[in-house]
């Protein structure tokens, strides 16, 4: 939401709240109270419900384009691993040029190989796309396939 505010919250059974507000008074004693306070009226008036729908149907376009566009560029030398939730994708290339294209492109590939206890595989990659626009993934990966 605003990642500024640095809050959260917790939704829990009764008897799990007298031991939650004790473990978040001794982890943080920081956090202002008129900002509690004002996260508590946005999620009673519904607006946090509201901006969750709103960003699921966001996020939700700009994973379709993203596979979309990868599907179109790369076809079956690109496979999309996992689950169709989160903000990120998890993409298998079968591709040995696709690491010096993306520099080549100017385009910023986040390896997954630290993401595995075991060696990786490779040509795996981590796309995050909740903070891109539609136009800005369909371009880059329309560079990561042509340079």
């Amino acid at each position: 939401m605003f990642p500024g505010l640095r809050i959260g919250y917790v939704i829990a059974p009764p008897r799990f709240v007298a031991a939650l507000k004790r473990a978040k008074w001794l982890a943080d004693r920081h956090t202002s109270l008129l900002d509690q306070a004002a996260l508590t009226d946005f999620i009673r008036e519904g607006h946090l419900e509201r901006h969750i729908r709103r960003m699921r149907r966001l996020y939700g376009r700009r994973r379709e384009v993203l596979v979309e566009s990868l599907a179109r560029h790369f076809g079956e030398r690109a496979k999309v691993r996992g689950d169709a939730a989160g903000m990120h994708l998890l993409v298998r290339f079968e591709d040995d040029g696709i690491v010096q294209r993306a520099g080549a492109g100017k385009v910023l590939l986040m390896s997954a190989s630290s993401y595995y206890l075991t060696k990786p595989p490779n040509g795996e990659f981590i796309f995050g796309f909740s903070s891109i626009g539609e136009r800005t993934i369909r371009e880059g990966i329309r560079r990561l396939a042509s340079h």
